[in-house]
């Protein structure tokens, strides 16, 4: 944005301290001061460093790893994701990166909504899918947000995920928890619940915010 700047007509221009740079997934909200006839900035927002992104390959499982300590939160998004044959969805965190994922279910102490319905997490995961069918016909879409990661003390997370089925029918869970194993964490691993089969569709994408 550039402040002041006479390739603008005099009541369009940017009333701003200096020249502002919009980094990649910032934003910024502006609002108009229709006493000086100039656009100033109301609030800022930050932007995110992708950490690692692309599609799920054709495998049981896709890991990643390095996952830098230098940011406040993680953001994992997730979409369009599916399987060879019928299975569930499980998100993981190691604290060596990616030697040995944490599997035990009550580490994952987690509470959510369902279409309605309240439960408590009974799988080692970020999300409550370890068991629902998702064959090629249905699609995984969702969000975790994960703080305090790169502490010793516990990880807390929000995850929101939709699980669209073949008729078009959704099911919709929102849920929260905290993480009780070793810390800091540095890996997250997507993989398939009890079924068999392979990621045969979908993308995904880390990023940190500091």
């Amino acid at each position: 944005l550039a402040d002041e700047s006479a390739s603008s007509d005099a009541a369009n221009r940017f009333a701003l301290v200096a020249d502002a740079t919009i980094q990649a997934d910032a934003s910024v909200v502006l609002w108009y001061d229709t006493t000086s006839s100039r656009w100033r900035v109301l609030t800022t927002a930050p932007g995110g460093t992708t950490i690692a992104e692309g599609s799920f390959p054709a495998a049981a499982t896709l890991d990643i790893t390095d996952i830098p300590q230098t940011f406040s939160r993680l953001e994992l998004l997730w979409e369009g994701l599916s399987f060879s044959n019928a299975n569930g969805l499980l998100i993981q965190v190691d604290n060596s990166n990616g030697a040995s994922f944490d599997a035990t279910a009550g580490n994952y102490a987690t509470q959510g909504v369902s279409e309605g319905a309240a439960f408590t997490g009974a799988v080692a995961s970020l999300t409550e899918q370890g068991s629902v069918g998702l064959t090629s016909g249905n699609t995984f879409s969702g969000k975790s947000v994960i703080y305090n990661y790169a502490s010793s003390d516990k990880m807390y997370w929000i995850t929101m995920c939709r699980h669209t089925q073949s008729g078009g029918a959704n099911q919709r869970t929102f849920q929260g928890g905290t993480y009780i194993g070793s810390m800091p964490l540095n890996a997250i691993r997507f993989t398939r619940g009890a079924g068999s089969g392979n990621f045969d569709a979908g993308t995904y994408k880390l990023v940190g915010y500091k």
